[in-house]
């Protein structure tokens, strides 16, 4: 039970940061959900504690997605991997694709949100022919529960046939031609719809040679079999050689770059061939994306990462791609209650919206400081509210930072002391400082004493310990 008596002076100076924090963001009463996504072809997993798994990790930790969907998990051995870096990294859910008809590269999905339906897309499935054998990797959808409303997310990832040869170009026009088809599957659930991957392509490569192929080329592997659709298409108006043009009619290429300015997701070649594309509805709210690349670091601008700085060789060590990571709002259902929709992935939501009441009834109210800060939120949820509907990547700091001091507000709420160490610390101070960038007078100033004066008197108490 929590206790009746005031807090102390220790213990209400924390409850008041980890409450500042949770009432600005479930001060929004957002009908639309933050998602982070990646892509990124990790050229392999890698055993745990080698170089490239450790690499691998410590990339995916600095973007901090919350869906990551993966190329080239290389063999058996790398899926058993991949479900070790899934662990480490604190995805609760995850999907592998079955390895293809020509190799053993597969895709994969991580996930914070339960995957709740996802299908390995073969040729014969799409193509309606039982003996269409025309793509070299399955394609990879999942569907996703975003609120435990029933809004549901969309996922499809693939990855191309690598090369430059006519054959390889037919090749790729056929697994466009075939993700486009699980994209618009007129059995999907109607939801947003997110398509990923290496495409192995550059989009600034213009028109391809041919521009439509007619007939089937004569050097393909002998197990390959082009559908009876795709001959249907060869024989009539032909195959457009585009991987783009097949993929245009369900979702559109979200702009990235890297900090430098560069757009290449393979440093080697120079080449854009990893790609994140999103449909209308979620092009309507206006998402933002980034290739990053840790010799960026220290560079002004850019989406918000999470943790400390790496060092440039590390993007190298894991992989010879770069991934492609985008800030989304997801447009779900509405919901009445401001705190409920902030926390609505949480599968646990009735009690942290029991919790955010305790700690603000219980502990916040006790005192003139805490109800203080009270009045404080409420006189800039509305800004706030604002700025968290048009800024993705500030929601999703946000929802990161509540997960974390999970631990702490369940201390405040008992009436135990919270623990604050110097990486909780830093991660409220980014969040507070992105905030204030957009903010208006009255909040960056109540921001600033924040800042300036709660959280280096709470630095103060944590050195002297």
């Amino acid at each position: 039970m929590l206790r009746t008596s005031l807090p102390s002076l220790k213990r209400l100076r924390r409850a008041v940061l980890i409450s500042l924090l949770i009432g600005l963001v479930s001060a929004y009463a957002l009908a639309d959900q933050a998602v982070r996504v990646v892509t990124w072809n990790v050229e392999t997993v890698g055993a745990p504690g080698s170089e490239e798994y450790d690499a691998t990790a410590a990339v995916l930790a600095r973007i901090n997605a919350n869906v990551v969907a993966v190329q080239e998990v290389v063999s058996a051995d790398d899926v058993d991997y991949l479900g070790d870096l899934a662990f480490d990294l604190g995805y609760t859910y995850s999907v592998v694709a079955p390895y293809g008809p020509f190799g053993s590269q597969r895709t994969a999905f991580l996930s914070d949100f339960p995957i709740t339906w996802s299908e390995d897309w073969s040729s014969a499935e799409l193509s309606g022919d039982p003996l269409a054998n025309d793509l070299t990797r399955y394609i990879l959808e999942v569907e996703l529960e975003l609120t435990g409303d029933g809004d549901r997310l969309r996922m499809i990832v693939s990855h191309l046939k690598s090369g430059s040869s006519n054959t390889d170009e037919y090749r790729r026009a056929i697994e466009s031609y075939r993700m486009g088809q699980a994209a618009g599957d007129p059995q999907a659930p109607d939801a947003p719809l997110v398509m990923l991957g290496d495409l192995n392509a550059d989009v600034g490569d213009g028109p391809m040679t041919p521009e439509v192929f007619t007939s089937i080329p004569d050097d393909l592997p002998g197990d390959f079999d082009t559908g009876a659709d795709i001959e249907a298409m060869l024989a009539d108006e032909g195959l457009l050689n585009d991987p783009f043009a097949w993929l245009a009619p369900h979702g559109s290429i979200l702009e990235a770059t890297q900090l430098d300015g560069s757009d290449a997701t393979r440093p080697e070649s120079g080449r854009r061939i990893d790609y994140v594309l999103a449909d209308d509805s979620i092009r309507a709210l206006e998402p933002l994306a980034q290739v990053y690349d840790c010799a960026d670091e220290g560079l002004a601008g850019g989406l918000p990462l999470w943790g400390a700085p790496l060092e440039p060789v590390v993007c190298e060590t894991a992989s010879d791609h770069l991934p492609v990571f985008a800030d989304l709002t997801i447009p779900t259902s509405t919901s009445d209650c401001a705190a409920e929709t902030a926390l609505a992935q949480q599968p646990n939501r009735a009690s942290w919206i029991d919790l955010l009441r305790v700690v603000r009834d219980d502990v916040l109210s006790t005192s003139p400081v805490g109800r203080q800060l009270v009045d404080t939120y409420y006189r800039h949820s509305d800004e706030v509210r604002a700025q968290l509907l048009t800024r993705p990547g500030l929601t999703w700091r946000a929802l990161k930072l509540i997960r974390m001091l999970q631990p702490d507000l369940e201390s405040a709420a008992r009436g135990v002391t919270p623990s604050f160490d110097s990486r909780d610390i830093a991660s409220i101070r980014a969040f507070a400082q992105q905030l204030g960038e957009n903010a208006s007078p009255a909040l960056r100033a109540d921001l600033g004493k924040f800042i300036e004066h709660q959280l280096f008197a709470l630095i103060t108490e944590i050195d002297a310990h």
